[in-house]
């Protein structure tokens, strides 16, 4: 633009994907692990959101399944707000460790996130819990070098 400058707010779409990769972990421990063994992090970051509504219900004016739709996966991402809560940081904690000592199959990976299954096929990341979720975050750091023309090419 010429004599303007644009600006990408960056901070919402890093925590949604960061999101997205937990909850797909989730998602992988559950069917890998079982319901026993699972952190369940999901049910803990929904039950402490509706404990404590101070970062979203302002946000949110649905009710019923809408509002739990809107607080779950809203492009907003209030949930970013609850990652470092105690509890919800314990179950991350939980489900990492779950996935580190016991890492799960390819073919679940391949289910709920195959950008980065493809990108552990390709030898590029390792299979590891953390690795896959930045990978997942590092997802948009690139549509943002590409808008910013900054990289051209598709990993």
């Amino acid at each position: 633009m010429r004599d303007h400058f644009a600006i990408l707010k960056v901070g919402p779409a890093l925590t949604f994907a960061m999101r997205e990769a937990l909850f797909a972990l989730d998602s992988v421990e559950r069917e890998w692990l079982g319901e026993h063994r699972a952190s369940h992090l999901r049910e803990t970051v929904e039950q402490v959101m509706r404990q404590e509504p101070d970062y979203w219900h302002r946000y949110y004016s649905n009710t019923g399944h809408q509002r739990y739709l809107d607080c779950q996966y809203s492009f907003s991402d209030r949930i970013r707000y609850y990652w470092s809560h105690p509890v919800v940081d314990a179950a991350v904690k939980t489900m990492m460790q779950n996935l580190t000592e016991l890492p799960p199959p390819g073919t679940l990976l391949s289910q709920y996130l195959p950008n980065q299954y493809r990108a552990v096929v390709r030898g590029e990341i390792g299979s590891d819990p953390e690795a896959l979720i930045i990978d997942k975050v590092m997802e948009v750091t690139r549509i943002y070098s590409r808008a910013c023309g900054c990289v051209t090419e598709e990993k």
